[in-house]
Formats: structure tokens, C-alpha cells, sequence
């Protein structure tokens, strides 16, 4: 057996890559984070060419062959960016989220679902479009509180599903429609589904218990819009939603 794809994406500093994931024709989109300028990071095409400060999110394209980069680039502000997942929908735009603390003065931030850093750190989703030259959406979703997300998925109508963790109450956090809109205290796991566009949330809300819970480290969805997550939790059957499995 031999590796038909393999090689480096990086700079002069550091850089990490989180997230996978592949289209059909067999291009795969790489999601992560640098501290490595344009000077050195292969940057190309974009959606930004230019290394904000600190750590950026990065995200790009590899062709089929993995013989060369269709796209690199950045999406960050004058904070700390990080990727952790990226999933790519059926007219070939890439969505990558993760967390932020730059605010909207400095994050490229447009359409949404939230164009307001809520304070601390900020979930975000950003939308690239198919080109890799810019982003089609890119907004924060949080509360006043810390707020990441690690999962995300996206169906066949491009709706995305994020899931990750939050500390802020429904006092502040986005929370809408369910699957729960109480913040059950510590760390809460969160799922959200983010319309199309990226206007707007169709349904967000948490996932826990009294301890402390985390979600995003694996996400999907099925065809009939079913969101699946998981995670961690330290939250006994006492609090913890547990349902039939």
C-alpha cells in the first residue's frame, strides 16, 4: 500500500490544520488555523490573501490529484481566529466555523446570521464561495459568555449545522425554537442550524445537563435534515437529557 495524498500546507510559524472534508470530484477542503503571514503561508486566490495578526483561521482547496492548492487563504480579524471543522455543500462552498475574539471592526464579518461580536469568544460560521475569491456569509453566533464551535455539517439545500459549547445564558445566546432554550449551567453543548444564506438561525439551543457538557467534536445530518452531535459530558442521567439510546 502506498499514500496517494500527502504533503504539507504551512508557513514559518505555526499552523493547524482541524477539519476534512471532500466534494465529489474528489477535492478536499482543509480547515484550521496559522500564525504564519503571507510572506510564507501559500496563500492563493483566497478568500483573503492577507495574515490579519496573531492566529487566523485558514481554509483551502486541494485538487483531486493532491498535487496542488486550488484556493488558500485566510478568514480572521486583529483577535484570535481558529477553525475547527469545514464541510463543503452541493454548489461547492465551503463553510468553516469555529471561534473568534476579534470583534466586527476587524472580523469579515457579512449577511450574518449575527454581524456582532458578543464578547469573550464568538462561534462563527463563514461561507466561501465556490471560487474560493470571497466569502458569501461569515458571522459570529454567542452570547456574553465563551462560546465555540467544533462540528459542523451542511444538507442538500445548504443549510448549515453547527454544534459546539457555550457558558452563556439564554439571556444572551441566540436561542431559538430548541432543542432546549434553558442553559443548564457550567458548559452547556449547543447545536444550531443556520438557513442557506446565512441570515438567519432556524432552530438553536443546548444540549446538557448540570455538568459540564461539550459537543461539536463529531457532527452530521441526514436527508431527511435529522442533526446528529456528539461529545462530552460529565452530567449524570440525573440532568442530562438522555432520550431512548
Amino acid at each position: 500500500t502506498a499514500l496517494l495524498y500527502c504533503g504539507y500546507v504551512g508557513g514559518s510559524a505555526s499552523d493547524y490544520g482541524r477539519g476534512i472534508a471532500v466534494d465529489a470530484a474528489g477535492n478536499a477542503y482543509l480547515a484550521g488555523y496559522t500564525s504564519s503571514t503571507e510572506q510564507t503561508f501559500p496563500a492563493a486566490v483566497g478568500p483573503e490573501l492577507t495574515h490579519n495578526g496573531g492566529v487566523d483561521a485558514f481554509v483551502a482547496k486541494v485538487n483531486g490529484a493532491g498535487t496542488a492548492l486550488l484556493y488558500c487563504g485566510y478568514v480572521g480579524g486583529s483577535g484570535t481566529d481558529r477553525s475547527y471543522g469545514v464541510a463543503v455543500d452541493t454548489a461547492g462552498r465551503a463553510h468553516l466555523t469555529g471561534y473568534t475574539s476579534s470583534t466586527e471592526q476587524t472580523f469579515p464579518v457579512v449577511v450574518g446570521p449575527d454581524l456582532t461580536h458578543n464578547g469573550g469568544d464568538d462561534a462563527f460560521l463563514a461561507s466561501v464561495n465556490a471560487a474560493g475569491t470571497g466569502l458569501d456569509a461569515c458571522g459570529y453566533l454567542g452570547g456574553s459568555g465563551s462560546d465555540g464551535s467544533y462540528g459542523i455539517a451542511v444538507d442538500t439545500a445548504g443549510n448549515a449545522y453547527l454544534s459546539g459549547y457555550t457558558n452563556s445564558s439564554e439571556q444572551t445566546f441566540p436561542v431559538t425554537v430548541g432543542p432546549d432554550l434553558s442553559y443548564n449551567g457550567t458548559d452547556d453543548a449547543f447545536v444550531a442550524k443556520v438557513n442557506g444564506a446565512g441570515t438567519a438561525l432556524l432552530y438553536c439551543g443546548y444540549v446538557g445537563g448540570s455538568g459540564a457538557d461539550y459537543g461539536g467534536y463529531g457532527m452530521a445530518v441526514d436527508a431527511a435534515g435529522n442533526a446528529y452531535l456528539t461529545g462530552y459530558t460529565s452530567s449524570t442521567e440525573q440532568t442530562f437529557p438522555v432520550g431512548v439510546g
